[in-house]
């Protein structure tokens, strides 16, 4: 289904040359860079309410997000968003800052990257264009630790980026961010905390500001071309969050059932 207006955000992890699963070259980001600014507003995250509720009915606006803080953020895709003005939201994992993604050491598809200093966070703060956000602590999921812990890790990861940056911290993205990885519990914790936006991996471009404290990413591909992204942009994949809601409710039932024969 085709969607004429609102709000996607488009999310990326890394930009390298040696693309993979969870990057892009550099040619390809400023090729999709390219597209977004010629096609389509390009907004910042931190303003998603306000751009949702005075949108109009044949607008279609787009943030660019990164998720967990790698160097080449720094060295590959800024230099592309900063030559066109484009600005994009980053999510820190605060407690692996200057350090690499530890959560992937066990999977051995996914290679170990470095995540940018202290330093780089506030270099690239200092020049307007970059927006951050929370990424938790220990870049954990949300909805695998008791509720005091998820206090902790929204909490503790903010008040790190607002000492460093002097500046309110108002975003935040779910780490794994499937629909398994947060809950009710979890959008209550960060709205006692301060944040009153916050992004998932659950593929959609149907925001609103119903869901600001859950709202829905797409992500480009290395070999994605004009018509394609014109596609995802505007809803023609969203067939993908209907599978991953599918997936999530079969596990649901399937946990459901596991509880139910233990307890008899």
């Amino acid at each position: 289904m085709r969607h004429s207006n609102g709000l996607t955000i488009v999310m990326y992890h890394s930009i390298c040359e040696n693309p993979d699963a969870y990057a892009v070259s550099p040619t390809a980001f400023s090729r999709q860079m390219d597209f977004l600014v010629r096609n389509y507003r390009v907004i910042r995250l931190k303003n998603a309410r306000s751009q949702l509720s005075g949108i109009s009915k044949d607008e279609r606006c787009v943030a660019v997000t990164f998720d967990d803080a790698f160097s080449d953020f720094a060295t590959a895709a800024y230099p592309i968003l900063r030559r066109s003005q484009t600005p994009a939201s980053v999510f820190v994992p605060t407690g692996l800052v200057g350090r690499t993604n530890a959560w992937d050491a066990s999977n051995h598809i996914i290679r170990q990257r470095p995540i940018m200093s202290a330093n780089d966070i506030q270099q690239l703060h200092a020049d307007g264009i970059v927006d951050f956000g929370s990424h938790t602590v220990d870049h954990l999921s949300m909805a695998d630790i008791p509720a005091r812990e998820m206090e902790r890790q929204a909490f503790e990861s903010k008040r790190y980026l607002e000492m460093l940056l002097r500046t309110p911290i108002t975003i935040f993205a779910y780490p794994y961010g499937q629909l398994d990885n947060f809950s009710r519990i979890t959008t209550q914790v960060l709205t006692e905390i301060g944040y009153d936006t916050a992004v998932t991996t659950h593929w959609g471009t149907d925001n609103s500001t119903d869901n600001l404290l859950s709202l829905k990413r797409i992500h480009f591909r290395e070999i994605d071309d004009a018509t394609t992204l014109r596609a995802k942009i505007e809803g023609g994949y969203d067939w993908i969050g209907a599978k991953e809601r599918a997936g999530f409710a079969m596990r649901w039932m399937c946990k459901r059932a596991r509880l139910t024969f233990q307890h008899w």
